[in-house]
């Protein structure tokens, strides 16, 4: 957290941003189960889920062209309230509608499809260019702390005050978040006078360009397809393998968040010559150890195993958006990254799925075996495929 980043007030107010809006994330994710399944049935819940995902998706890459081309600080600006507001029309509906619930639940996503890209456009623009892929390690830090905070703020406030309580404690976490950026200003690509019409759409031409960008959304995909079930698998194997009650579980999150926040500060230490290479480690070192997790004899030699895997995964979510922004040119950065944003969440629904359906058949070891030989291929086909492109 030493990086030269944190000399500048608009990179503080948006990493802060960036915590509260994940921790924010997790409360609403805990209070959305919670309080869906105290009335209706696991298909319920399924169904708000998908309510509120598809149209986030399918926005999406607008969010990263409006970026691209409108002064990004007013985009946050508008977004992040917005959030505020479906968390609250969620927290009215959640004892009476499910359909006003899933619309709520759908501008909460919707907004974040615009929240995120232009946060991250914000932030590089206030940090040298030199010191960008410590500001981006020092943003992936922000996953293992919320994973620590956001499931424990989340579960202690559904048990002791209920869904209802919960969404509005996310929805001042978002309005606390949108104070916190409002001092943050920026000149986007339009402003700066380069005399371009405003057009929507281009991410896909430039992933064809740019053949860095191209791989890291197609390994993206790939992560998303082998590894979407992860959080279901690590609770499902905790108390049908292991036999450990919630502690357990709670237990295996915070090693979870322990690993990804040492994983991110180290990934931000790579030389720029070296990310390409420690990528490709962190993907085998990530599967070989997922996969040693599935054969871990208890809870102790569990959590340590999954330590170092996760520790792997903070140093792939650290290079992750370094390698794929660094790759294309500014102006389409708010493009690309939706691009990938938006694939990855897609394949992560699709693989949640799946994983549901074959727990039933084959088991959470074999699972998490079959995820951890696909994490190893994935750095395989990284290796080879920057080799192949020399």
């Amino acid at each position: 957290m030493s990086s030269p980043s944190w000399s500048s007030g608009d990179f503080r107010r948006l990493w802060t941003v960036a915590l509260l809006g994940a921790v924010s994330t997790w409360a609403t994710q805990v209070a959305l189960s919670v309080g869906v399944l105290a009335h209706h049935s696991g298909a319920a819940l399924a169904a708000v889920l998908l309510a509120g995902n598809v149209p986030a998706l399918l926005v999406g890459p607008l969010g990263g062209a409006v970026v691209d081309q409108v002064r990004p600080h007013v985009v946050l600006r508008v977004a992040l309230p917005a959030q505020a507001v479906g968390l609250v029309v969620m927290a009215v509906a959640i004892d009476g509608s499910l359909v006003v619930t899933a619309c709520g639940y759908a501008v909460f996503l919707i907004a974040g499809r615009f929240a995120g890209p232009a946060a991250q456009r914000l932030r590089y623009l206030a940090t040298p260019e030199s010191l960008w892929g410590k500001a981006n390690a020092a943003i992936g830090a922000v996953t293992g702390i919320s994973t620590i905070a956001g499931a424990a703020l989340g579960t202690v406030s559904v048990a002791t005050l209920g869904a209802f309580a919960a969404f509005l404690l996310a929805a001042g976490l978002c309005a606390v978040a949108a104070w916190v950026a409002w001092p943050v200003r920026s000149r986007s690509a339009s402003e700066r006078g380069d005399g371009r019409r405003f057009r929507f759409g281009g991410g896909l031409a430039a992933l064809r360009r740019y053949p860095l960008a191209r791989r890291i959304v197609v390994v993206g995909i790939a992560w998303g397809l082998v590894g979407g079930g992860y959080e279901v698998l690590l609770a499902v194997f905790a108390t049908r393998v292991l036999g450990t009650d919630g502690t357990g579980i709670g237990l295996l999150y915070l090693v979870d968040g322990v690993g990804v926040l040492v994983g991110s500060l180290l990934g931000g230490r790579v030389p720029a010559h070296r990310r390409q290479l420690a990528f490709t480690i962190g993907y085998i070192t990530q599967g070989a150890l997922w996969a040693l997790f599935a054969v871990s004899p208890g809870l102790v030699t569990a959590m340590v195993v999954l330590l170092g895997m996760r520790v792997a995964s903070g140093v792939i979510i650290a290079l992750d958006t370094t390698l794929l922004l660094e790759s294309v040119p500014e102006s389409l950065h708010g493009r690309v990254f939706s691009m990938h944003a938006v694939s990855y969440g897609a394949v992560l629904r699709v693989s949640l799925s799946v994983t549901g359906a074959l727990l039933g058949l084959v088991g959470a070891p074999a699972l998490v075996l079959a995820g951890g030989a696909g994490s190893v291929l994935i750095g395989l086909f990284w290796a080879y495929a920057g080799r192949s492109s020399r």
